[in-house]
């Protein structure tokens, strides 16, 4: 009797960088590509996912953090004269094989001349003030 061997599952891929992969697809075809188009490309895909819109972002700055939270990225955004926060949420659009590329092996190194083509926010207050609105909700009720 011949053994079968099943494949390995995959796991699920977070629904956050299903949207990001999505959107910068969109992205990728437009003739304007400016932080606003950006951001366009992105609530697109959040909106037309039905998602839960402030977990989503929640789950985007999150990734931003985990740049953010990481000395050498730190340090070497300020040699390079680029603001960290602005350039996390450029590198979380890309992706989180980008993210990773980054903090193993610098800015520079992973982004190249294409390091000034991510300067200016996407993010903007509205989208900052509706995640900052759920922390104060956990804040009532922690666990």
């Amino acid at each position: 009797m011949e053994e079968t061997i099943e494949p390995k599952k995959r796991k699920p891929v977070p629904e956050i960088w299903t949207v990001l992969r999505k959107a910068r697809k969109i992205f990728d075809a437009q003739l304007v590509k400016s932080n606003e188009t950006k951001l366009l490309c992105i609530n697109n895909q959040v909106n037309g996912a039905f998602l839960d819109v402030p977990k989503f972002w929640g789950d985007y700055l999150t990734q931003t953090e985990r740049l953010l939270n990481n000395l050498k990225y730190l340090k070497e955004c300020k040699r390079l004269k680029v603001s960290a926060k602005n350039l996390s949420e450029h590198i979380v659009f890309l992706g989180s094989a980008t993210i990773n590329k980054v903090l193993n092996d610098g800015v520079e190194s992973t982004l190249g001349k294409d390091l000034t083509f991510y300067s200016g926010e996407i993010l903007t207050p509205e989208i900052r003030e509706i995640f900052r609105n759920e922390d104060e909700e956990d804040e009532d009720f922690p666990l």
